[in-house]
């Protein structure tokens, strides 16, 4: 299953490439093209402020498309230690299951508690004890990383949606921002008038 899963993972990541990516965060960044080409439209005679902006928000998209690449292979590998993390727990269980039931108690007999009163007993419950102290401290641990993996495998697997969408995007948008304020920086010393760069409202995630 871990080598499956791991497979299919670096396949979806390899057949989605960057551009996948790209194509995503400029989606989210329309307005913000479509913002620098108006304002180009209405001033045609400062073509190079507009052209540095383009270029500016293309590194913008650039940038959030490879964050949200290695967000997608972080998860990858995260998911192979997770897997191995819960075999290694299973395994350690396993290995506490020969000092649990009748062996405990044939183990308390080979100590020689069946001599004394009421001490196979004792012995017995702290065996028992010792036993579901370490299977209670497993078992949350696994099942809190089920539950991880779990969640990784709706998100990788279930949507198309950005990987690590709103960390990505929060840079994203503030790096926008500033394109703008530089394009109408642009203009503003260029013609000593500052004209009106209208911010659209970011794309909700």
């Amino acid at each position: 299953y871990d080598l499956q899963k791991r497979a299919l993972e670096n396949y979806v990541i390899e057949s989605r490439g960057s551009g996948h990516y790209l194509s995503q965060v400029e989606a989210y960044l329309s307005s913000y093209y479509s913002t620098i080409a108006a304002t180009a439209s209405y001033n045609p005679g400062d073509g190079h402020c507009s052209s540095a902006a383009y270029s500016a928000l293309s590194a913008v998209a650039n940038s959030g498309a490879a964050a949200a690449l290695a967000c997608d292979q972080n998860i990858v590998n995260d998911t192979k230690y997770i897997l191995s993390k819960v075999n290694n727990e299973f395994s350690g269980v396993n290995s506490l299951l020969p000092f649990t039931g009748n062996v405990a108690i044939l183990s308390c007999f080979s100590q020689g508690y069946i001599f004394a009163e009421k001490t196979i007993l004792n012995c017995f419950k702290v065996a028992s004890s010792n036993f579901s102290v370490g299977y209670s401290d497993v078992y949350d641990s696994v099942v809190k990383d089920v539950a991880t993996l779990l969640g990784y495998e709706s998100n990788f697997f279930g949507n198309n949606s950005l990987p690590c969408g709103d960390s990505v995007l929060r840079r994203a948008y503030s790096r926008a921002e500033k394109v703008l304020y530089d394009l109408q920086r642009c203009l503003y010393v260029d013609s000593g008038t500052k004209y009106a760069v209208t911010t659209p409202a970011p794309v909700p995630s």
